[in-house]
C-alpha cells in the first residue's frame, strides 16, 4: 500500500465540506472524477486516477485547511488529484506519499490542473544506502530518513 497525506488550502467552507464528505466516504476520486458507465473501470482508474481503487480515510479541517491521510493501491493518485485541482482553481493541493513495498516516495504539488512532482527511489535518498540492513531497527531508520526527506520538499 502507498501511504498518502493530502493537504488542501484555499477552499471555501462549502468546498471543504465536499472534500471531507468524499474522504470520509472513501470516494474522493469517484466524487470528483467519476467513472463513466460502460468503460473498463480498472483501466479507467489507472489512467484517470493513477491508482486502481478509490481512496479515503482520516480527515481534519483547520480553518481553510483540509488535512487527510489515506492509503492507495500501489501508487499515489496523482492523475486524479491533477484533475480534481483543475475543478478548484483557487485551491492549492500538496500530496506526500510513501510506497515502502516498492521503495519510493515523493511530494506532488497541484494547482489549477498542473502538478509538480518530486519523486525519488529510496536508494537515491542520502543516507539510505549507508544503513546496515542486518540491524534489527533498520526499517525504523529507513522510515525516519524517508520522512525527513519528504518534510524537506
Amino acid at each position: 500500500w502507498c501511504s498518502n497525506r493530502l493537504v488542501i488550502t484555499g477552499l471555501t467552507e462549502t468546498e471543504s465540506k465536499q472534500f471531507v464528505d468524499a474522504i470520509v466516504a472513501e470516494k474522493l476520486l469517484e466524487t470528483f472524477v467519476p467513472t463513466p458507465d460502460g468503460v473498463d473501470a480498472y483501466d479507467y482508474h489507472l489512467d484517470e486516477w493513477g491508482t486502481k481503487w478509490d481512496v479515503g480515510g482520516q480527515v481534519e479541517v483547520f480553518g481553510d485547511v483540509v488535512d487527510s491521510y489515506f492509503d492507495s493501491a500501489w501508487s499515489p493518485p496523482v492523475e486524479g488529484l491533477t484533475k480534481i485541482s483543475s475543478l478548484f482553481p483557487d485551491a492549492e493541493f500538496r500530496l506526500e506519499y510513501n510506497e515502502p513495498g516498492m521503495c519510493y516516495c515523493g511530494v506532488t504539488n497541484f494547482s489549477n490542473g498542473e502538478s509538480d512532482d518530486s519523486y525519488i527511489d529510496y536508494n537515491d535518498i542520502p543516507g539510505i544506502c549507508d544503513l546496515d540492513f542486518n540491524e534489527d531497527d533498520v526499517y525504523e531508520k529507513v522510515e525516519e530518513i524517508v520522512e525527513e526527506w519528504i518534510s524537506d520538499q
